[in-house]
């Protein structure tokens, strides 16, 4: 929600939950070779809707609120992105967000739902790209579990996998 001085109030999920499959490939350029992947992600959690009564009389609309998914570059999405949010299809839009930056967005409709209740989220971001798939850990619980044919992945970051498998075949992780 957005109020009127133009400062957002931001709900992170409960939990998030990212399954994928990341293909790869090595292209060459030059004297250099470059790996790019194709990742098809399965992502979906909740969120828990907080008290909703301290917004009404407040500077905040909540009838401008959205969902809001984080992308450092939307060249690499192959496809429209569809948001399920509960029972019904949000079709999400590309814009830019303050503090997050490029973000894939659509608009909710806060007024439908009540204070505790659990939102079930879901949708498929078919993505490409090179050299690295990064992810935040925004959840209060939040679980990532890749597959890959890769078979030299470098494993970065503040959260190293839990378990990983790298074989001649390719790697699997759950961080």
């Amino acid at each position: 929600a957005r109020s009127s001085n133009n400062k957002d109030v931001y709900l992170l999920p409960e939990a998030l939950q990212v399954k994928g499959d990341v293909k790869t490939e090595t292209r060459h350029r030059g004297i250099f070779d470059v790996t790019v992947y194709k990742a098809s992600l399965d992502i979906n959690g909740n969120f828990i809707m907080p008290n909703l009564s301290a917004f009404v009389d407040s500077a905040y609309d909540i009838s401008k609120a959205e969902m809001l998914i984080a992308l450092n570059d939307f060249r690499g999405l192959t496809e429209n992105i569809t948001l399920k949010l509960d029972d019904k299809n949000y079709a999400m839009k590309s814009n830019k967000d303050e503090e997050m930056g490029s973000v894939l967005c659509c608009r909710i409709p806060l007024f439908n739902m009540h204070d505790g209740q659990q939102v079930n989220y879901s949708l498929k971001l078919p993505i490409k790209g090179s050299e690295s798939l990064m992810f935040l850990p925004l959840g209060n619980s939040t679980e990532v579990q890749l597959s890959s044919d890769c078979t030299s992945p470098s494993f970065q970051g503040n959260f190293l996998p839990l378990t990983q498998t790298v074989t001649d075949k390719g790697f699997t992780a759950t961080w």
